[in-house]
């Protein structure tokens, strides 16, 4: 009995240190390269590195930031209709987004407003 407990202990603490490995490894990575921006511009690509594109699949919205230079690198924002709808033509948008942690070219809008955003925490 006394063996069966010490076996299942040690596992207990291996799991616990593979956790806490784990954690420590995902903090480091958020530190480094963190995935949070900010981006302003209007769909109409008035901005000289990069434009923004409207496109809606099934009953989602996405905002695109495509490099002007680099066609092949895009940013799939998923958005809310609201800020999709936020997005017109001339209008100068500010955009605070999160890209997700293992796809970098997709991601989420945390906020879109037609004021500069400067700090932003959820």
């Amino acid at each position: 009995m006394k063996d069966k407990t010490k076996i299942a202990l040690i596992l207990i603490l291996i799991l616990f240190l593979i956790l806490m490995v784990t954690a420590i490894l995902y903090l480091a990575i958020e530190l480094f390269y963190p995935r949070d921006f900010s981006i302003s511009g209007s769909s109409n690509g008035t901005n000289i590195f990069y434009r923004l594109e409207k496109s809606k699949e099934e009953n989602n919205y996405y905002i695109s930031v495509i490099e002007q230079q680099n066609s092949t690198k895009v940013i799939k924002l998923e958005c809310t209709k609201e800020q999709y709808d936020f997005l017109l033509g001339e209008k100068e948008c500010h955009i605070f987004y999160r890209i997700n942690f293992f796809n970098r070219n997709k991601g989420k809008i945390l906020k879109i407003d037609d004021k500069p955003i400067y700090s932003y925490r959820i």
